[in-house]
């Protein structure tokens, strides 16, 4: 159907619109990163389902750009996940590699604000097509040190490349961040990132005790 295997669009727009039988559908607009090679089904370029009024309306064009639309139903019949990106010029990204199905790393805040802490495995796209690889659930916790630990925040997430946690207002201070990754059996190398982006840098400790 023209679209690529174990590949990323971009996702540039959405509309509900009339066909030219009166019905409301949901279009989406893709964009292939490499330009070029597009969705050649319902809505493509070249679709017949096209009418003038729906052209002039979604600024139609016919152009090998990487650019096309398609039904909604059919993005969820092709695609398997969509990833919403969180982007702020002034946050800062911090990682550490790490291996296991647990570890407990030490963090200092130096700038109270918003922090998203996520676990990272390695991504299908990195092997051959028909390996059975298939990501691990996984959780992660954050507590505060002091005279008592205070519970954070933690979340679980069930077979999904990136596992996230996000807290909108943390303060200064030091905090322990738990991750856990229930490795399923057939997953050969057992590793990870742990990442931060937010207000400020930050450095993972590894904590062994």
């Amino acid at each position: 159907m023209g679209l690529i295997s174990k590949h990323s669009y971009g996702v540039i727009a959405a509309a509900y619109v009339q066909d030219g039988a009166g019905n409301e559908i949901y279009l989406v607009q893709l964009r292939n990163p490499w330009g070029g090679t597009e969705w050649n089904g319902d809505w493509s370029d070249q679709s017949d389902k096209w009418t003038p009024q729906l052209k002039d309306q979604l600024g139609w064009s016919d152009e090998d750009d990487g650019t096309f639309w398609m039904d909604y139903e059919d993005v969820k019949r092709f695609f398997s996940r969509c990833q919403v990106c969180h982007i702020n010029d002034n946050y800062v990204y911090s990682y550490l590699r790490a291996s296991g199905d647990y570890q407990c790393f030490g963090v200092t805040i130096t700038t109270s604000g918003e922090y998203t802490f996520s676990i990272s495995q390695r991504g299908e796209r990195m092997f051959p097509e028909n390996s059975g690889y298939k990501y691990s659930n996984c959780r992660l916790y954050l507590v505060r040190q002091g005279e008592t630990m205070e519970y954070i925040a933690g979340k679980t997430h069930l077979q999904t490349r990136d596992g996230y946690l996000n807290v909108e207002n943390l303060a200064e201070g030091n905090y322990l961040l738990y991750c856990e990754v229930d490795w399923l059996s057939s997953t050969e190398e057992q590793s990870f990132v742990a990442t931060c982006y937010g207000a400020d840098s930050v450095n993972f400790a590894v904590k062994t005790d």
